[in-house]
């Protein structure tokens, strides 16, 4: 913004925006509060670097979406967790270019073995468990490594069931998409009895859930995306992330009811 100081000169000064009362989702009128940055600036008394702007939303955003990564970091996953996130991280840049009022979350999953518990985890922004940025969502990508993970099959149901303790907006479309390279256990820290139940719970929910897994282990999972409207991708494909944007898209725009 432009600001003149007590000589006259014009100045031009960056401001700090708090955005955290604007949804761009919801048409509105909107009063935004912002900090002027003038670190070589004094102002003088009963001048405040505070400074509100009105945003007017005049049409609703037609795309509103929940979407959730549900991502298997077992050892197992190393050769294919830098093409993984590369294609986490396209797909939510694609989709914010779209216009699409999306928010973002991840959970981390690994195995219950010989008396090990490796916790699944939902990936915190601050105190938030979503992203509304893509950019700080593939940040926080950046963060996750692999980790031990036992035998073959890993905690799906459990990483699926975390994911649904999170709470999503009334008006989005919530996806969960599942990204694994192997088979799963039904043992889980969410009072399911396994993956069938888990499946249903999620379909009555309304929850789309695709599964992104090798060719090997899809029909251990075609239950789980079919009975929820979702879709397979194989997680040796390179650019996974387009076969998401062709069927996710529609549905967010509601052109597709799953």
């Amino acid at each position: 913004m432009n600001v003149w100081t007590q000589d006259g000169r014009q100045h031009t000064l960056d401001v700090q925006w708090d955005l955290s009362s604007y949804d761009k989702s919801v048409a509105g009128s909107y009063t935004i509060v912002g900090h002027i940055i003038a670190p070589d600036f004094r102002f003088d008394e009963g001048v405040s670097d505070v400074i509100e702007a009105q945003v007017d939303i005049v049409e609703q955003i037609q795309g509103t979406a929940d979407i959730v990564f549900v991502l298997d970091i077992s050892n197992s996953m190393s050769d294919d967790i830098a093409n993984v996130k590369d294609n986490i991280i396209e797909f939510s840049q694609r989709l914010e270019e779209q216009g699409v009022s999306a928010r973002w979350s991840a959970v981390t999953f690994s195995d219950f073995t010989s008396g090990v518990y490796e916790e699944s985890k939902i990936i915190q922004n601050g105190a938030s468990d979503w992203f509304i940025s893509a950019d700080e969502y593939k940040e926080a990508f950046g963060t996750i490594d692999t980790r031990w993970g036992g035998d073959n099959p890993e905690a799906s149901v459990d990483g699926l069931m975390l994911a649904n303790t999170l709470t999503t907006r009334q008006d989005a479309r919530v996806f969960y998409i599942l990204l694994t390279d192997c088979s799963y256990k039904n043992d889980n820290n969410h009072g399911v009895s396994g993956m069938t139940e888990a499946t249903d719970i999620l379909a009555d929910r309304g929850v789309n859930v695709s599964v992104v897994t090798s060719s090997t282990y899809k029909s251990y999972y075609t239950d789980l995306y079919e009975s929820t409207g979702g879709v397979y991708c194989n997680i040796k494909d390179g650019n996974f992330s387009q076969d998401l944007m062709d069927h996710l898209v529609p549905i967010i725009f509601g052109e597709v009811i799953a």
